[in-house]
């Protein structure tokens, strides 16, 4: 096996590759930062006027803003339990008139109903993706901890075989070529114990399931 050190240039790569596969698995669930809802609803009705509600009816139009569109947050929690907060844009079919206190470009409306049916479906696929981009965080942080503790790729291969699905094809070519270099001892041993290994072998074979093509 031929000698290969853990180069800047290798672990850039390693990294390049592991965004690759996390945007692969991320791509049913990236959403746009807009939707469009009719704001004549129940749900839009609540969430611009809260406990006024009552109220709209009785407002001179004069009072109102006409809106074509209102940004909002919610905070929420990943599956494994680490907070979030979102925000994006809901936009209407049609302009409504609205209290000004939920208009302006800094005004955002919090929302508190996350199982509402109008926006169910784009907070689910929003709490997917946020549990798989924190997930691939974890694998981008422990693979590139353990080949900073390797003194060499071969080493690194050697104590996780699994470590080849993040490298690039070409550096693993280069590791099979022959040669009678000899090698030091490292802390490869010791990162390698402290590495959640069968998320980062899951990670990695869910994205290449979901199409990701790698260096």
């Amino acid at each position: 096996m031929a000698y290969v050190s853990i180069s800047a240039g290798l672990v850039t790569d390693v990294k390049q590759n592991i965004a690759t596969m996390r945007d692969a698995e991320r791509k049913p669930y990236m959403q746009s930062i807009e939707i469009t809802l009719n704001p004549d609803g129940s749900f839009i009705e609540e969430l611009c006027w809260g406990e006024h509600l009552h109220l709209k009816s009785v407002i001179p139009p004069e009072f109102l803003s006409a809106a074509g569109g209102i940004s909002v947050m919610y905070e929420d929690k990943t599956d494994d339990g680490c907070e979030f907060v979102k925000t994006f844009n809901i936009m209407f079919n049609h302009r409504t008139p609205l209290p000004a206190k939920v208009l302006g470009y800094n005004n955002r409306v919090q929302i508190k109903n996350l199982t509402h049916p109008e926006i169910k479906e784009y907070i689910d696929k929003s709490r997917a993706d946020r549990s798989i981009m924190d997930r691939w965080d974890r694998v981008m942080e422990q693979v590139t901890e353990f080949l900073k503790n390797c003194k060499s790729l071969n080493e690194g291969l050697k104590l996780w075989p699994q470590l080849a699905m993040y490298i690039p094809a070409s550096d693993i070519e280069r590791v099979n070529r022959k040669n009678d270099k000899e090698k030091k001892a490292s802390g490869a041993a010791s990162a390698l114990a402290s590495m959640d290994t069968d998320m980062l072998i899951s990670s990695a074979v869910i994205a290449r399931m979901s199409g990701a093509v790698l260096a």
